[in-house]
């Protein structure tokens, strides 16, 4: 009797939440046989639990991630052949009318998206990176903070943001991320690495930011500020004995940016910008070889991105943006053509009511125009989508990327892979 009181209770519980989530089958296969990685299939599964009222909202979100893994011995044949990683991804309470009317609170674990580019925001500085999938650039995940939003008239809100920790990203699960970029010399390969922290005690640690949004006509727009630490580390030390290196140091930098974006529309056409001026407050000397060191992190930067899209009539949607300094690029004086310029365009055509599209992204990358012959990277990922249902779709596709000198696309060069993606919601 007890167990079926306690399943009413639960049921009537549940009842009283919204629940949905999502469900992802990602599948790669790597071309060339001198890749670099080992397969890194994984799969993942997302469940969403809301509840609110007009005074109050209650968000979680669960993510459950599973890794492909592969034998090296015969013992672990016998294993399970996927690793499993479990998140709580967003948990959070938002509070209307905190205090006083038109004041909102919202805390606990969350994304706070900035910009209004698309997708490669160059302000979205407050989460960090999420690269488990390393092909796909600018996702995030959340991290916990406190969210104070102020709605002003005239369509303008005053926001302001307290992270009380830094929070590290995600890195994918199978490679040495920055022995695929290779960010630094050959020399440093297969060194032993270990990553500073910020230190964790009275607040020094802790992030803030200021953004005020407004409208003008047609167009949406942003001034935004933030203090705190760049979420991807960069070198710091060498540990060196006996002539030879032992071990790397890595930290994460502090700085300030500042940003600006907007977005609008203009004649059909829509039209959006970001802008962020990094300070940094750390400067390193980079002197594995003494007689050329390189300074890191010692000037003011600006990043940039300015784009716009069109839906023809009954014809196909085109996208095109162009970066100069992607998301991870910083500039360093004493490294020639630290910020490489990017130009994304993509292509999509909708086809039997919108069951099936065909894309085409390119993306050319740009490091010295005046020696373009050594200097340049792209890809090309043409895509086929199909929706089965209205809440199963497939998605196959390829990657090919090519490039020449110091440039991203080079790094990635030899990693040509076929896709196939399976998404349910429910």
């Amino acid at each position: 009797m007890k167990k079926i009181f306690s399943l009413f209770i639960l049921t009537g519980f549940l009842y009283s939440f919204e629940i949905n989530g999502e469900g992802n089958i990602n599948n790669f296969y790597f071309i060339k046989d001198s890749v670099k990685l080992v397969p890194y299939n994984f799969h993942e599964l997302q469940l969403n639990i809301k509840n609110g009222s007009e005074k109050y909202e209650f968000y979680s979100s669960f993510v459950l991630r599973a890794f492909e893994e592969k034998g090296t011995n015969l013992e672990k044949l016998s294993l399970p052949s996927f690793k499993l990683r479990t998140h709580l991804w967003e948990y959070y309470l938002s509070i209307y009318d905190f205090l006083f009317k038109n004041l909102d609170l919202k805390v606990g674990k969350q994304r706070i998206a900035w910009g209004k580019a698309d997708k490669l925001n160059i302000t979205d500085v407050l989460n960090p990176f999420d690269f488990q999938n390393p092909f796909d650039f600018g996702k995030k995940y959340s991290s916990f903070s406190f969210l104070f939003d102020v709605y002003l008239p005239k369509e303008t809100n005053f926001e302001v943001t307290f992270l009380p920790n830094f929070s590290p990203p995600l890195f994918p699960e199978n490679f040495n991320f920055f022995e695929i970029l290779n960010f630094y010399s050959p020399l440093l390969k297969n060194v032993k690495d270990t990553i500073i922290y910020p230190e964790n005690k009275n607040f020094k640690n802790s992030m803030y930011a200021f953004k005020i949004n407004s409208k003008i006509l047609k167009f949406d727009f942003s001034l935004s500020y933030f203090y705190g630490f760049d979420n991807l580390p960069i070198f710091k030390n060498l540990i060196i004995e006996n002539d030879t290196i032992k071990k790397i140091e890595y930290f994460f930098p502090k700085m300030h940016m500042a940003g600006f974006d907007f977005s609008g529309e203009l004649k059909g056409i829509g039209i959006w910008g970001e802008f962020g001026y990094f300070i940094p407050r750390d400067t390193v000397i980079f002197s594995l070889f003494p007689s050329t060191p390189d300074t890191l992190l010692s000037s003011p930067y600006l990043k940039y991105i300015i784009g716009f899209d069109y839906n023809f009539k009954n014809g196909p949607y085109i996208n095109f943006q162009f970066n100069h300094g992607f998301l991870f690029e910083r500039y360093s004086p004493s490294i020639p053509n630290t910020l490489h310029d990017y130009y994304v365009l993509r292509i999509e055509k909708k086809f039997l009511r919108e069951k099936i599209k065909f894309g085409l992204s390119g993306i050319g990358e740009v490091l010295n125009f005046k020696k373009l012959k050594n200097n340049y990277g792209y890809s090309i990922i043409p895509e086929f989508l199909y929706k089965i249902h209205d809440n199963l779709e497939m998605k196959i596709g390829l990657i090919n990327i090519s490039g020449k000198g110091k440039t991203l696309f080079n790094s990635f060069k030899d990693l040509d892979q076929f896709y196939l993606n399976l998404k349910v919601s429910f």
